[in-house]
Formats: structure tokens, sequence, C-alpha cells
């Protein structure tokens, strides 16, 4: 119910809130107190080209082959987390303008006010899938695609691809060597669990195709298709798509009686007999989690860090697997879908903003400001309902551009995700693009409006397409 959600929802939100007071820093300044925590700085590269989208393959690439002494990849990619108010706190992120040949380089230094940071997060779940370690100058690929979502591949995979791409460069499959690249991709797959974490320590939503049901119930609840309370309908649905097609419960009904190999947890194999009682915390558990358990491991490392004497500094399990799993996912992750009526419900109309106090209350102004609502109402509105509904990922693009989450919340406590629409007469002219500021969640117009529906349809489109994914770069 309602009420039990938001019983959930506090008991996390004090959770939260106490564990990051542990590690913020204080300072006295005469009667008021002042946060000083030092923040990880992440440097955004951003190439002022027609694409302008950062790159975290070679973010993740460039930090993991610098000293292993910096900042980053003390939080990012080391099993013990020394300074873990880097991951649990803020993060400053800024970007560097990397111009092209022929370009006048310019300043376009900016302030994370939040909606860099979100932005980057956003990159890090869209530029999942195509995360990849390198065996020499084969990229070797640690997520694959599903129906829910970007899952972590398998051990089985992962190793095969690593043994056949050294094989194939140097004529060598070494075990010590393919044991180094596999270190590698743990690094990953920790960093992945610390961008995870620290999304979910700061407020910001995850999305929900960054980790799907099945293995949100295991990171972050410590369930599996062992424990009996996981509900069978809801594994059968959790794993659609995953390893047993579109029909799971057709599979695994003619999987029974057949003969499995498993392993128990001291390293011995045996041949088990398939039947009801085991098929899921026997056959599924094998088939999906414990044959990624390179992957899983590495970013439960990352989830629930420790700190330099090996004892856990924050494990999320403690407070979420007291929750049901449907709560979980309301309270950290993103809704599957946007539809036009879920963006129209979160926007916020702001009339007559920026112009002279004077000429508040003339009769100029006055007709100016019911034709800002009839444009609110008869186009801005329409315009987002009928563009949606034509192309999907526009609603995204419009989202990402306003707030730096291409996605929103199911539940969201701090109305977070409330867009502001303003119409302004002095930073917006007449003519001017729509302006977004992702910090304060923001879409700016002109004041005195556009000259046509038409008109605005075009600029609209221009300004998303030049805004999206460039940090707020204007």
């Amino acid at each position: 119910t309602d009420e039990q959600l938001q019983r959930y929802s506090k008991s996390w939100q004090r959770y939260r809130d106490v564990t990051k007071k542990c590690y913020t820093k204080f300072s006295k300044q005469g009667k008021d107190t002042k946060d000083v925590t030092p923040k990880l700085k992440l440097t955004v590269e951003m190439c002022m080209t027609k694409t302008r989208v950062f790159d975290v393959q070679k973010f993740l690439d460039e930090e993991y082959c610098r000293s292993k002494n910096t900042n980053i990849w003390k939080a990012f990619f080391a099993s013990q987390l020394k300074n873990p108010e880097h991951i649990l706190l803020d993060w400053n992120v800024v970007f560097e303008n990397k111009v092209t040949e022929g370009q006048d380089a310019k300043d376009t230094t900016a302030v994370d006010d939040g909606g860099p940071s979100r932005q980057f997060l956003s990159e890090c779940w869209k530029q999942l899938l195509a995360l990849h370690i390198l065996v020499g100058k084969k990229p070797v690929k640690l997520f694959e695609k599903s129906r829910s979502g970007v899952i972590p591949v398998t051990d089985d995979f992962l190793c095969h691809k690593v043994k056949i791409s050294l094989s194939k460069q140097s004529g060598c499959d070494d075990s010590s060597e393919i044991d180094q690249f596999i270190e590698n991709a743990k690094c990953y797959y920790r960093a992945v669990g610390r961008i995870i974490l620290h999304s979910i320590m700061v407020s910001t939503t995850v999305s929900s195709s960054a980790l799907v049901p099945l293995f949100q119930n295991f990171l972050l609840r410590n369930c599996s298709p062992r424990d009996p309370e996981y509900d069978k309908d809801d594994i059968l649905q959790h794993i659609t798509g995953i390893v047993f097609g579109d029909n799971p419960k057709k599979a695994l009904s003619d999987l029974l009686k057949s003969t499995h190999e498993t392993e128990d947890e001291e390293g011995n194999r045996e041949e088990i007999i398939l039947d009801e009682n085991n098929i899921f915390s026997v056959f599924v558990y094998d088939a999906c989690i414990d044959s990624r358990k390179i992957a899983l491991s590495a970013m439960l490392d990352g989830l629930a860090p420790r700190d330099e004497k090996g004892e856990v500094i924050i494990d999320l399990r403690d407070i979420f697997w007291m929750m049901p799993h449907d709560a979980m996912e309301r309270i950290l992750f993103s809704r599957q879908s946007l539809t036009a009526e879920e963006v129209i419900g979160c926007l916020v109309p702001q009339f007559d903003q920026g112009g002279s106090e004077a000429d508040a209350d003339s009769v100029d102004r006055l007709e100016c400001v019911q034709r800002q609502k009839d444009f609110y109402s008869n186009i801005f509105v329409p315009f987002l309902r009928t563009k949606g509904e034509s192309d999907p990922s526009f609603l995204s693009k419009f989202v990402e551009c306003c707030t730096g989450l291409n996605y929103l919340p199911y539940d969201d406590e701090n109305q977070s995700h409330t867009i502001s629409v303003e119409f302004n007469y002095e930073e917006s002219l007449p003519g001017y693009l729509p302006m977004f500021h992702t910090c304060v969640n923001l879409i700016k117009l002109p004041g005195y409006l556009y000259g046509s529906p038409e008109e605005f349809a075009v600029i609209m489109e221009k300004s998303i397409d030049l805004s999206v994914g460039t940090f707020g770069i204007q």
C-alpha cells in the first residue's frame, strides 16, 4: 500500500542520512555550521562536435591506467575504500572543453550544482552495454542485453573471450595472463557497483535498465532463487528474456526429470535429477547467478565496500532485505518507460518571469501573460503529447535536457523531477532557442513566445538536439 511504501521510504531515508553524516565533515563559522567535506572531482572531457557525447569507456580506461594513488582510482577500482566520502557523498563533476581543429577554444567551466552529476550517471547507464576491457587490441565486452535491461556476461563467456583474444594476438593463453585480464574486468565491475552505490546514496534514481530485478534482489536484498521467500512467479517474471527465452515456465517444465551437474560451496560436483523442489534453487540459481560469479562478486564488492581493515563500511542489504522487492524498486529505480502523461504531470509552468515590476499591471503585460497560459495549454503541452507518441525517444531526451537524467523515478520523495517551464522576458528574448538548466530542472522560454506552433516545434526540436548529452554546456 502507499502507506507501507511511505514507511519503507522513511526508514531508508533515515538509514541513508545517518550513514552519510558519519562521513561528513563540518566546520563552525560563527553561528553557522558548514559542510567542508572534500568532494571527489570527476573531470569530463567534452569534444564540441556534433555528438558532444561523453565517453564513459574512455573515462574509465584513462582513470584505470593512471596511478593507483589517485582519488578516482581508489574510489572506483580499489578493493578497499580508503575515503568512503568519495562514494557516499556528492561529487563535483566538471568538464574540459576539447575543441576540434579550426574551432576557437572558449571557457565553458560550469559549477556542478547537481545537473552535471546527474548527467554523468545518466551517461553511465546509457553506455553500460558498451563497457569492455581490452585484451591487446581486442575489446571483450562485460555486459550483454536482455529483454529487461543490461546484464553481466557469464564467467564462461568472459574467460573464453579473453583466452581466444590472447591466443590470436600472441599465440599464448597462459593461465596467469588470463587471470590478469579477469582481475582487470573485476575492477571495472567493481567501479559499476561503486557508481550504483553513489547514485543510491545521493538520492539520484538509478535507471531500471542498469540493474534488472533479478540482480536487484541478489545484490541489494541478498535474495536469490535459492530463497524460499522469493516467489516462484516473481522469479519466472524476472528471468524472462535472460537465459530461458520468453517462456521460462515452459522451458523449466521441459527440464523436469533431466539431470543437471551442480557444484556445492566446497567445489564438489554432483549430478542431480531436476524436480519441482530443486529446479529453482539449483538449476535457475546456477544458470543465472552462479554462472556470473566474477561479475556479481565484484559488483557486490563495489556496492558493499570494505575499509583498509577489511571491515564493511556500508551494506545496503542491511536495510533492503526487510523490504519487499517492489518497495525497494519504487524507492531506488526508475520507471521502465516514459509516457507523455507522466512527463506532462511533472511540469510546473511559471508565467510572467523577468519583466519590470513597474509594468506588471499594465494591459499589455496582462495580455501577454494570458497568451503565455494559452501557449502552454494549447501548444506546449499538446506538442509534448503528439511528439512523444510519434517518437518515444523524444520524451527521454526532453527530460534529460531539463534534469540531467533521461528517465523518471517511480516515487520522488523530494519532487526532484518537477520540471519548471519558465516564460522569461529578459533572459530569453523573442526568437531565442529554449534554454535548459539541469541543476534546477528548468526549461526557459521567451516571454513573448513564438510566431506559430510550427515555428515552436522546429525550434524546440533543434534546441533538444543541441542540448542533449552536453552536461549543461550552452
